[in-house]
């Protein structure tokens, strides 16, 4: 995409021999979003081909995730079904290089008295 992408480092005054960039996207590129979307719905999409098991929407339907952008909320009725997915949404997105953020992330619990956690990165996150 960018032929013959070269960069250096400057650190303490000092700058290293020029290297070329052989992957990703300058920052600020306009197509670095579009990339990214379709880098997402990849994931989301193999992370979710299994028999769906999210919450009921309509008779027949069952909905598993809800994205915007760089956010994803996964629907589950239950802890196990939840670990499940998330588990499989960190290792897809690993796959293609992304990393979930373990700081950013939470756990929403509605109408249950269940005290389990969502394991993420060996460490529990709850809300």
């Amino acid at each position: 995409m960018y032929a013959n992408n070269q960069c250096c480092v400057r650190h303490g005054g000092q700058q290293s021999d020029w290297f070329e960039v052989k992957s990703g996207v300058r920052q600020g590129c306009i197509i670095s979003p579009l990339l990214f979307v379709i880098a997402i719905h990849w994931v989301m999409k193999r992370a979710t081909n299994q028999q769906p098991r999210g919450i009921k929407w309509k008779a027949f339907n069952h909905l598993e995730d809800e994205d915007f952008a760089d956010d994803i909320a996964l629907l589950f009725h239950s802890q196990k079904d939840m670990q499940e997915k998330t588990s499989c949404v960190k290792t897809t997105a690993r796959s293609v290089g992304l990393k979930i953020s373990l700081s950013k992330s939470k756990v929403m619990k509605i109408n249950t008295k269940s005290n389990c956690d969502i394991l993420l990165g060996g460490k529990c996150h709850s809300f």
